[in-house]
């Protein structure tokens, strides 16, 4: 099982790197995972951010299925 974690990360001259990080998603497979990832902003929760220089997409293996 894969998890698709959305990594947003604050960075600034004045004031310490800020990341926060959010599971939002559970996948099968990695390529079922990988294909969500590169569509990020179709849909979700995630669509009304405006930091898209400051917002990664990772897929992470999340253990076996129970």
């Amino acid at each position: 099982m894969y998890a698709l974690v959305i990594v947003i990360a604050v960075t600034s001259t004045a004031f310490p790197v800020g990341v926060t990080s959010h599971i939002v998603g559970h996948f099968d497979n990695v390529d079922q995972c990988k294909e969500a990832a590169s569509k990020p902003i179709t849909g979700g929760a995630s669509v009304d951010l405006n930091l898209s220089q400051a917002i990664y997409w990772h897929c992470v293996y999340a253990g076996s299925k129970r």
